[in-house]
């Protein structure tokens, strides 16, 4: 890694409304059962979206769009073919991580060539993590899908240190604050750690005031002021960094029973959520209202993420769907090459130039954006 290094024609439709929801549209039947698949019906002309316009500026009026369907420009792939579960590049964008169920490797964007393979002495074998890079690019975090974080030096490819779980819960999500002073890990009991980088000792617990079975995913605001933290319960806790109690709790008027994802966009506005039952809502974060829901889905999403200059909203849905919030209107869908593939996690790089997505049989494609 090194210094050297931050989501056939067819048709288909989207509708989003302003909350309440009226009327839920027709949705395609899904694929083969047991097994997320590509959808093929998005493939498309012609989507129509249904929507009402925001400050946030991610909705548009009723309008029939013509999709993208880019080709990717490169693919990735380790010599085990691991199935990656969380892919993530370097805050240079010089470098892309991928951690799948055996190790984790990583790649040179440039000539997309692996500089490593890597494996955790105490990680459990055939179980899933999730990795973050550090803001200085120095450190890798990588959840060992056990009870623990371990802590990558990206200069030397070596382990530094591992942060282990007070209660041996299964780590789920990491995240590092914009100043990369705090590293915070959500686990499979509710409670979130936030560790001091600096001496690797824990400096706040913050619980789930929900009593749920597991945080699924955590993440600071842009200014580091709010780490967003997605529950079991379908309730989203956002809690004060300064003063470590809850400031807001959002809650999904569909009564989902999981949220996989959050997401601040970058200029801190708007939070947007995947609800496993109802698609992607989406909040003000000045006044807590949802501004804008994003109906329910065959599959439902499982990961959505905005671009570094918060020009497009990526939902990851089997396909990973780009939204462009300039223009209000969905742009174009990267289906995975395989037919029987299935987009599994994605990455979008620091300069928001290229998309990196993982699919369930060991490829990482690497798509333009531009």
């Amino acid at each position: 890694m090194g210094h050297e290094h931050h989501s056939t024609s067819a048709s288909h439709g989207y509708d989003l409304r302003p909350s309440p929801t009226g009327h839920q549209p027709e949705q395609p039947k899904p694929g083969r059962p047991g097994r997320r698949r590509r959808i093929a019906a998005i493939a498309a002309a012609g989507v129509v979206l249904a929507a009402a316009g925001t400050s946030a500026g991610i909705l548009a009026t009723r309008q029939t769009v013509t999709l993208a369907h880019p080709k990717p420009i490169a693919v990735l792939t380790d010599p085990g073919r691991d199935a990656p579960f969380s892919v993530a590049f370097s805050p240079d964008g010089e470098t892309l991580a991928a951690v799948g169920l055996n190790g984790f490797y990583v790649w040179r964007t440039a000539t997309h060539t692996m500089v490593a393979a890597l494996t955790d002495p105490g990680a459990r074998k055939g179980y899933l993590g999730t990795a973050a890079f550090s803001p200085d690019g120095k450190t890798l975090a990588v959840s060992n899908g056990y009870n623990g974080v371990s802590l990558w030096s990206t200069a030397t490819d070596s382990l530094i240190t591992t942060l282990t779980d007070p209660n041996a819960h299964v780590v789920i999500s990491v995240a590092f604050s914009p100043d990369g002073k705090i590293l915070a890990t959500a686990d499979a009991r509710g409670r979130l750690y936030l560790w001091s980088t600096a001496t690797d000792t824990i400096t706040a617990i913050l619980t789930d005031p929900g009593k749920s079975l597991g945080v699924a995913t955590v993440v600071y605001s842009p200014d580091g002021r709010t780490l967003a933290a997605a529950d079991s319960n379908g309730r989203i806790y956002l809690w004060s960094t300064a003063s470590h109690t809850v400031s807001a709790v959002l809650t999904d008027p569909t009564r989902s029973r999981f949220a996989s994802s959050v997401a601040f966009s970058p200029d801190g506005a708007t939070l947007a959520a995947a609800s496993t039952s109802d698609g992607v809502i989406v909040w003000s974060t000045a006044t807590h209202a949802i501004t804008a829901t994003v109906t329910r889905h065959p599959w439902g999403p499982s990961n959505l993420l905005f671009s570094p200059d918060g020009r497009t909203l990526a939902i990851e849905s089997g396909s990973l769907f780009l939204w462009n919030t300039a223009a209000r209107q969905f742009s174009a869908i990267l289906s995975d090459p395989d037919p029987n593939g299935a987009v599994d996690t994605a990455a979008i790089s620091p300069d928001s130039k290229t998309i990196a997505t993982g699919d369930i049989d060991g490829r990482i494609y690497l798509w333009r954006t531009t």
